[in-house]
């Protein structure tokens, strides 16, 4: 990617809108995973273990969503993988005890960390 698409994939990601948008997604998670079996009206497909063990990380993720601090694309692009990759994400799929509680912690300590850039390659002139 070009360095001006790639500013504009940041800006995407870190808008109020996409925040917003990702902590209502997780409010439901947790209101989905809360519900009995019997009683959800739509078919949910998450692991609804792995959800109430990473409550406590998801909702300081959301809260962090929320504030008016700045976040960095790097976190969201992490949150955003976490919520829509159903093959791989611990979101969907059974895996280790705290793997999502994990995921969610990194991601989150991601919003505030400035990125990296030793693996990026320059440009070929």
């Amino acid at each position: 990617m070009q360095n001006d698409e790639l500013a504009l994939r940041g800006r995407q990601l870190t808008s109020a809108r996409n925040r917003k948008m990702l902590a209502r997604s997780l409010c439901r998670t947790i209101a989905d995973a809360h519900l009995p079996a019997s009683t959800r009206v739509r078919v949910s497909i998450i692991d609804r273990r792995g959800v109430l063990n990473a409550e406590a990380a998801i909702g300081e993720m959301i809260e962090r969503l929320l504030s008016p601090l700045p976040v960095q694309a790097q976190g969201m692009a992490m949150l955003e993988l976490i919520l829509t990759n159903a093959d791989g994400s611990p979101l969907y799929n059974r895996s280790e005890p705290g793997a999502l509680r994990h995921m969610i912690r990194n991601a989150t300590a991601a919003l505030d960390r400035f990125p990296s850039r030793l693996h990026e390659f320059p440009l070929a002139v």
